[in-house]
């Protein structure tokens, strides 16, 4: 069967997009580790997270919590796998 125009041009996937306006993941993650009394898991961190009310739906929002956590100046590793705020992170 032929692929129609739309197809051909590429139409738009069911779900995907942006995240509708409001806090991003780097601010629930200062949140998360603001309120902690240590240094955090990446596990614990994506936990907190979501609990805190954080909507995705991706298979691996562990591994995206953990890049945001290695590349945003906010948080520092304290040892492997544990992070914590970093001295200018806000609380």
């Amino acid at each position: 069967m032929p692929k129609t125009k739309a197809a051909k041009k590429g139409a738009k996937r069911a779900g995907g997009g942006r995240r509708p306006a409001g806090e991003d993941l780097a601010s629930y993650i200062t949140s998360a580790l603001g309120s902690a009394r240590s240094a955090l898991g990446i596990s614990d961190v994506a936990s907190a997270v979501k609990k805190a009310g954080y909507q995705s739906s991706s298979p691996a929002f562990t591994r995206i919590v953990a890049i945001r956590l290695s590349t945003d100046k906010r948080f520092k590793r304290v040892e492997r796998g544990m992070y914590t705020l970093a001295k200018g992170g806000k609380k």
